[in-house]
């Protein structure tokens, strides 16, 4: 049996992960080869092949500041015959690496696109011969479920009515209407920026969540990179707190001085109002005025301790 091929738009680079991750490369490749990125590896040069489904759950498993749009590809289907609205959708898709389309010669090939993987858009024209268009619209509300399928439809002015009774999201005139038109609607549909972003820019972290001023009193554990079994010991002041990181001053540590190279750094809080609390983080910002501070983000944190944080935030 012939292997298939590789989707190349489903995989990244270690290189490409790396820069949307804003990570280095090498730590790509440990949590690749760790089990918590995957993906196939080339037999021939080890190239690792990252999946975006994994870098995702990356993402959201350690709360990084990333827009997921950057990652996640938006799979559009659409069901046209030659003519207006397939040019339009095809010239969007094409300017956007976000975007992936998957066209449908027939209303009955949109409804096996649809079941052979959930797209995150339909899109309908209303010149569809082999079966009306109102009825593919109906055949996918009715299979929807709990998570309804966006639908897009394109036409003429007049033959646009019945797509909307039907159950469609929004319909477009593409005779009379404008390309920007229709561009505004899809990426309003997929709820998405309509500029992409430089796509060799590297990912800056920017603060996801609002900071509460703190004074707490902290336990925190230093772990060089490139030797994990050495951790140090110390103490800090955490001066303020969000759901995504810390700020730390007033850093004392045992041995003196912090490493000089990269390290991870553990964060223990044991007070009133966040009770033994802990949070895995790694350092964004070093600082000095008059006395070391560390900006850290939470790189791994249990839902138990983060819901400590809202609830200061709330209190």
């Amino acid at each position: 049996m012939r292997a298939r091929p590789l989707k190349r738009e489903t995989y990244l680079t270690t290189g490409e992960a790396a820069q949307w991750l804003g990570l280095s490369r090498s730590t790509i490749s440990r949590r690749f080869d760790g089990g918590e990125l995957t993906g196939p590896v080339n037999p021939v040069t080890g190239e690792r092949l990252i999946s975006r489904d994994s870098l995702l759950r990356f993402v959201r498993r350690h709360d990084l500041p990333v827009d997921t749009a950057r990652i996640k590809t938006f799979r559009i289907v659409l069901g046209a015959p030659p003519g207006r609205l397939r040019e339009r959708i095809d010239s969007i898709v094409h300017d956007d690496d976000r975007l992936r389309l998957d066209r449908a010669a027939s209303g009955a090939d949109v409804l096996v696109a649809c079941g052979t993987e959930r797209p995150d858009l339909v899109v309908l024209d209303a010149a569809l011969d082999d079966m009306p268009p109102e009825r593919v619209i109906r055949t996918l509300k009715a299979r929807a479920g709990r998570r309804p399928y966006r639908i897009l439809c394109g036409g003429p002015a007049g033959a646009l009515p019945p797509l909307r009774r039907a159950g469609a999201d929004a319909a477009v005139d593409t005779v009379h209407g404008s390309a920007a038109a229709l561009s505004n609607v899809l990426y309003t549909l997929l709820d998405l920026p309509a500029s992409p972003p430089p796509a060799n820019r590297p990912m800056t972290y920017q603060r996801r969540w609002s900071r509460l001023p703190v004074a707490f009193n902290a336990r925190v554990r230093v772990t060089p990179d490139d030797t994990p079994g050495h951790a140090q010991g110390g103490t800090a002041r955490v001066s303020d707190l969000s759901r995504g990181g810390a700020r730390l001053t007033d850093i004392r540590m045992d041995a003196g001085t912090l490493p000089a190279k990269p390290f991870r750094l553990i964060l223990e809080i044991d007070e009133p109002a966040l009770p033994a609390w802990k949070a895995v983080c790694r350092v964004v910002r070093l600082g000095s005025r008059g006395n070391l501070d560390l900006a850290v983000q939470f790189d791994s944190i249990s839902d138990a301790d983060r819901a400590k944080i809202a609830a200061l935030h709330v209190g």
